[in-house]
């Protein structure tokens, strides 16, 4: 089943709730550039066995609302927050890939582990909370906005070259 949660006037997250009327539920939290619908193969195996397993959009992926502000951490893991009081969910397993983990350790953090009994980090960004003007999470500003420019002029090969460049660029620059 999917619907919308609003998390704010005006903006509207999308889930998809498999197994709705089941307990043990798994929330999966997508990465940069995804949507839920990368997990639908994990969503298909744990729904097979007696998971309940919600997956969402973020605000501006996928089919959830593209507000023009609320890209940072502290209101994403918000947004968490309130998908998850909404559908009065408690002994989560949060699970997180790349962004979408950084995402879910600062719902960690900033909710005191609020309803969640597990959590899971799939390939998991844990950026810096603190960024300086010239670094953000361990590339320089110049360097993202040139990969955000690829990603807009050659998706595909974007998509390429980041997944064979990101982690070893990012392990030089962090350690």
């Amino acid at each position: 089943m999917k619907y919308y949660i609003k998390v704010e006037k005006d903006v509207k997250i999308l889930v998809e709730d498999i197994n709705f009327d089941l307990g043990n539920p798994i929330m999966f939290v997508h990465g940069w550039p995804l949507n839920h619908n990368m997990y639908e193969y994990i969503i298909e195996y744990f729904a097979s066995r007696g998971h309940r397993c919600i997956a969402i959009d973020l605000r501006g992926y996928g089919n959830s609302d593209k507000p023009y502000t609320g890209y940072d951490y502290d209101r994403m893991a918000m947004d968490i927050k309130l998908v998850i009081d909404a559908l009065k969910l408690s002994d989560i397993t949060l699970v997180g890939h790349s962004m979408g983990g950084a995402i879910c350790l600062r719902y960690m953090s900033k909710f005191n582990e609020d309803k969640v009994s597990r959590l899971c980090l799939l390939s998991a960004v844990a950026p810096k909370w603190v960024q300086s003007s010239n670094w953000l999470y361990g590339y320089t500003v110049d360097e993202v906005n040139k990969l955000i420019d690829s990603f807009k002029s050659d998706k595909p090969k974007a998509i390429i070259d980041t997944s064979e460049s990101f982690f070893i660029n990012l392990l030089v620059k962090v350690y």
